[in-house]
């Protein structure tokens, strides 16, 4: 189990996705040096935020967007 903490902006205020918002995963996943936490936890991190019936809005960027390495640039290990 994983507390993960979503660091992203929430695209000028039509998601409801906001920085600092944590949930928690079951899986546990590979982090990079800084704790962003690998794209394979994408579909449990999707399925908790559904879960958590926050609007999402992907007009500016993608809130689960990996980086060159595998990694999610919003979601860090807390």
């Amino acid at each position: 189990m994983m507390v993960l903490k979503y660091t992203g902006g929430n695209d000028g205020g039509r998601s409801e996705l906001n920085y600092g918002t944590c949930i928690v995963v079951l899986g546990t996943y590979r982090t990079d040096k800084l704790g962003y936490v690998s794209k394979d936890a994408l579909p449990e991190i999707r399925e908790c935020v559904r879960d958590m019936r926050i609007r999402l809005s992907f007009n500016n960027y993608n809130p689960f967007s990996p980086d060159a390495n595998g990694f999610l640039l919003f979601w860090q290990e807390v």
